[in-house]
């Protein structure tokens, strides 16, 4: 199948609930001025521990850009902050300056999170977690300026671990060993009724994001007897969905339905009125102001959370559309050569030789009733027994059609409708009313192609597999004419040589073979057809993936001699002496491709090696019989 690809979900860049951003003024003052940054770093070793803080918080901000940011890095801003700042004797400083290693983890990512993480970073947040959990036991005896102080400073660390555990395995393990009851304190938060929203929020999404891929987390979330209450915000309980779904992803003997955690994620986004969020949100960032913003008002806040929620729900409905599918040898057997979003070893068929061979294998001859391709039995009209399916089908698939009309939310929700469909293929395959549905959103998903500009190449990814998918439910049978085939060709042309294409290519490829097994389209299937052939005949300067879609497109197409097409296109066509002519070509390129580093890769051109073998010969015997 050609859904998208599983990685790890704390990694998605989404709209920050903690800050706004710098405004499109505040962002070129500070481009111009880059010098401004740099005495600030001189500030940090201040005897003033009121202008130590000040230099850490106004480093914060301009952290937030992306000139300011690099210029600071060169400067060895993340040694001066944890071996200095970290270690100062006021708690204010101390507070700025998690939250300045905080963003630079939201806005570097991996290579400053390691960098961090490297320089014992976990041993800081040690102490002062032990502190705040102290504090917090006696938090009806302190002052309100102490009490502020002590929950941005636990807002800053729970921010920070968050960024950590989500930039590699290694880290979220270091920090499972090093923090064994983290999981139960970010529980406790979510649960107190002491507790500012903003810090439920974090030890929300700190709990999703250790979670995940974590069973011995997960088993002490399980023990804990924690049971969400009706007060907690749409964001606490969409990460709380989350969280759930790691459970159940990680657990044997979880209770948990996974019908449960989609009508969760369908009821909160359901409650949204994510038109208003993003109107509020856009509205604060297009403000024009030249100094750096205050922190966000609840209005803005709101919104930016309503918007995160949204997200994330649609995250986690791509991931759970994943695992409704159970991945048996018949499932992967029917969509060979289709990318699954599981881990790699999830994906490997069953592994053939290495050495391809030589020899024409036989084949027996039983007829195209056994070529599972050629099933064309005509969709029923039968109740749907699955309830998770049907709640798909019948509510969350149009719900997140609409949200992928906002710029915003699309490369998502397209995401999430490509797995959904390849999901309702397999549980709704001969289900009519999936089949009518998948056929009118086959024409609003080309019709957004052809009319949204400027589609990012998440979004064509997302596009391409969802076209794919609804036409594969419907066989092909879509109203195309030979024009719009045409039109689909020249978006997969317009994407080549461009960077991060070929998963989208691919897509494509698999679009076109699908589409040009419709009966009554010679003109369409020939279009289509000849288009894969010179995929294949452009090796060795093809990608191995391309190829191989493209060798398993015409085995589907040609698959029956009976097709009406089959004599117009393939025999006038001079396909199977085009085909054999490539034999040595597809050898070599398996051959080339490293089994060590490329295991999945391999096994599928070696399938494709021995598949095209066997398609000459059978279809050179059918000639023979005409």
């Amino acid at each position: 199948m050609a859904k998208s690809k599983k990685v790890s979900r704390n990694s998605l860049v989404r709209v920050s609930a903690l800050k706004g951003g710098p405004t499109t003024a505040v962002k070129a003052k500070a481009a111009e001025n880059v010098e401004t940054a740099l005495p600030l770093l001189q500030k940090l070793t201040s005897s003033d521990a009121k202008e130590r803080a000040m230099a850490a918080s106004a480093i914060s901000s301009l952290l937030e850009i992306p000139t300011v940011r690099k210029v600071l890095l060169k400067e060895k801003l993340v040694k001066i902050l944890i071996e200095r700042s970290l270690t100062d004797s006021s708690e204010e400083v101390v507070t700025e300056a998690f939250g300045a290693l905080r963003n630079l983890a939201l806005e570097e990512g991996y290579d400053v999170c390691v960098f961090i993480w490297r320089k014992d970073i976990l041993a800081s947040i040690e102490i002062y977690l032990s502190k705040i959990q102290a504090s917090l036991s006696t938090i009806g005896s302190l002052p309100a300026a102490e009490k502020k102080q002590m929950f941005v400073l636990l807002e800053n660390i729970l921010s920070l671990l968050t960024s950590l555990s989500g930039a590699s395995d290694e880290i979220r393990d270091s920090i499972a060993n090093r923090f064994p009851e983290l999981l139960v304190f970010d529980l406790s938060l979510i649960d107190g009724t002491a507790i500012p929203e903003s810090v439920k929020t974090l030890a929300a999404e700190n709990l999703y994001a250790l979670t995940e891929q974590n069973p011995s987390y997960n088993e002490s979330i399980q023990n804990s007897g924690f049971i969400p209450g009706d007060s907690l915000s749409h964001l606490v309980n969409m990460y709380i969905a989350g969280v759930q779904f790691n459970i159940f992803e990680t657990s044997t003997t979880s209770s948990i339905d996974i019908l449960d955690i989609v009508t969760s994620v369908y009821k909160l986004l359901a409650q949204i009125d994510i038109k208003s969020a993003l109107a509020n949100a856009r509205s604060e960032s297009e403000k024009d102001v030249v100094e750096f913003p205050s922190p966000a008002n609840d209005k803005t806040t709101a919104a930016q959370n309503d918007i995160i929620t949204v997200q994330l729900g649609l995250e986690l409905l791509t991931v759970v559309s994943e695992a409704l599918v159970h991945r048996d040898s018949a499932h992967l057997k029917k969509y060979e050569g289709r990318e699954e979003a599981g881990d790699a070893e999830d994906e490997i068929l069953e592994d053939v030789d290495g050495e391809i061979e030589d020899d024409v294998p036989e084949i027996e001859e039983s007829g195209s009733e056994d070529n599972e391709m050629t099933d064309h039995a005509a969709p029923s009209q039968k109740k749907l027994d699955n309830p998770t399916a049907a709640l798909l089908l019948e509510r969350v698939f149009s719900l997140v059609a609409s949200l992928s009309d906002f710029d915003e939310l699309r490369s998502r929700a397209l995401n999430a409708l490509n797995n959904m469909s390849w999901t309702l293929n397999t549980l709704c395959e001969s289900y009519l009313p999936w089949t009518e549905m998948a056929r009118e959103h086959f024409l609003q998903f080309a019709a957004t192609l052809r009319d949204v500009n400027h589609l990012d190449i998440e979004s064509r990814c997302g596009l391409a597999g969802a076209l794919w998918a609804c036409a594969a439910q419907c066989k092909g049978d879509i109203p195309l004419e030979l024009s719009d085939a045409r039109w689909l060709l020249k978006q997969y042309q317009e994407l080549e040589g461009g960077e991060g294409s070929l998963e989208c290519r691919v897509r494509f490829v698999g679009l076109f073979g699908v589409l040009a097994q419709a009966q009554g389209r010679a003109e369409v299937t020939k279009e289509f057809s000849v288009f894969l052939l010179t995929q294949i005949k452009a090796l060795p300067n093809k990608e191995p993936e391309i190829v191989i879609e493209s060798l398993n497109a015409l085995f589907d197409i040609f698959a029956d001699k009976n097709f009406d097409y089959d004599a117009e296109v393939f025999v006038k066509g001079d396909f199977l002496k085009h085909l054999a002519s490539v034999q040595d070509q597809v050898k070599q390129m398996a051959k080339r491709i490293d089994k060590r580093k490329e295991n999945i890769l391999r096994t599928r051109a070696d399938e494709a090696v021995h598949n095209l073998i066997r398609f000459i010969a059978y279809k050179a015997r059918e000639q023979r019989r005409r």
